[in-house]
């Protein structure tokens, strides 16, 4: 009978602990900086800012320093983005393409790339998505911080 009080009493304590309320944590809305980083009608708002619609391309890194500061290699997880700013330095981007998800860093610049187009690294990135030979192909992307 002991051992079922304590039995009793012990499931009453593990019961209330796990279904207790907890306050909601709360959640953070950004503002795009400018109305330049948004397609109207294209975009939905994420966490770390609007998703865009565009395309990759690949780099080679040749021993280069980066706009961000740095040496990478080709096998290193990076993008160049075409509006660069350094305030976008190291910030992870979230890529999506073909039912494929992978997270980079924002490290470089691409002036000649096309709005919402990203640079990507060849061996640790574009290739993880597609073979060079396709050259370029539709992504979706964002920060994620």
């Amino acid at each position: 009978m002991k051992f079922a009080i304590y039995f009793l009493a012990a499931f009453i304590t593990f019961a209330s602990v796990l279904f207790q309320p907890s306050a909601a944590a709360p959640t953070e809305v950004q503002v795009p900086r400018s109305s330049d980083n948004v397609t109207a009608g294209s975009d939905f708002e994420v966490r770390g800012g609007p998703i865009h619609h565009g395309r990759a391309t690949w780099f080679t890194l040749d021993g280069l320093e980066v706009a961000c500061g740095g040496w990478y290699n080709d096998y290193d997880s990076i993008v160049a983005l075409p509006f660069w700013r350094r305030e976008n330095c190291f910030r992870t981007v979230k890529i999506e393409a073909g039912g494929i998800t992978k997270y980079a860093k924002a490290v470089d610049s691409c002036p000649t790339c096309a709005h919402y187009q990203l640079d990507m690294s060849v061996g640790g990135l574009f290739q993880t998505f597609k073979d060079l030979d396709i050259g370029i192909f539709d992504i979706t992307w964002h920060f994620v911080d």
